[in-house]
């Protein structure tokens, strides 16, 4: 806040005058503690900025549709046709039957199920020290198999390619629409030394991760 430099008084030689702006301890308190946390968040900022770039990578794997089972079409009695290409792509479809009838047949009855798209992560993180920014980046630690929009993938790569890749996949998850599910993050790399991943802050980041997600350490 801007403060008013009291004026001195002409009379007393440059005493103060008692009618000019003075500091009240309460709002030099205010000042005080306003300032300690700026230049405290600048301080974070800065030792941040000068650690060395690392690089974390969120990878995401395709759904993979459902296999047709020829043996199961088969022991139904479907005669091959185009009716196979309908089921496998998912409709229910009117087959002719290999004794010339037609049956409805259901596209689960002939394809086997298929993966849904799923996410990992190859966590990247030497020292403690990047653990603030780790935290910040990828916020929740994927909680809710939702990675945060944060500007890059690791501390200090926010203009690397890896960075912009994995800022423009999370965009797109977004883009896919609210009934969309999000993927699963069903695997977590951590390449980090034995004292960063049991660092208390660590751990609570990677617990935010689904109970299904498995961890790999890779020290």
């Amino acid at each position: 806040l801007p403060l008013k430099r009291p004026r001195h008084s002409h009379e007393d030689g440059g005493g103060a005058d008692a009618s000019s702006g003075s500091l009240e301890p309460s709002s030099a308190a205010a000042t005080s503690t306003a300032t300690a946390a700026t230049e405290a968040a600048e301080a974070s900022g800065a030792a941040a900025a000068a650690l060395p770039p690392v690089v974390c990578y969120l990878g995401e794997v395709p759904e993979t549709p459902g296999t047709f089972n020829i043996q199961k079409a088969r022991e139904l009695g479907i005669r091959p046709g185009p009716g196979f290409a309908a089921l496998k792509a998912g409709r229910a479809t009117l087959c002719e039957m290999m004794d010339g009838t037609k049956k409805k047949i259901q596209p689960e009855q002939v394809v086997m199920p298929g993966h849904p798209k799923v996410r990992f992560a190859i966590i990247d993180c030497p020292t403690k020290a990047y653990i603030p920014e780790l935290v910040k980046r990828l916020a929740g630690g994927g909680a809710g198999d939702s990675w945060s929009s944060g500007s890059g993938a690791g501390a200090g790569c926010s203009d690397s390619a890896s960075a912009s890749a994995s800022a423009q996949m999370i965009e797109e998850s977004k883009q896919a629409g609210d009934d969309a599910a999000a993927p699963e993050t069903v695997c977590v790399v951590h390449l980090s030394p034995v004292e960063v991943v049991e660092d208390d802050e660590y751990r609570k980041w990677a617990d935010a991760f689904a109970p299904s997600a498995k961890h790999v350490l890779a020290h």
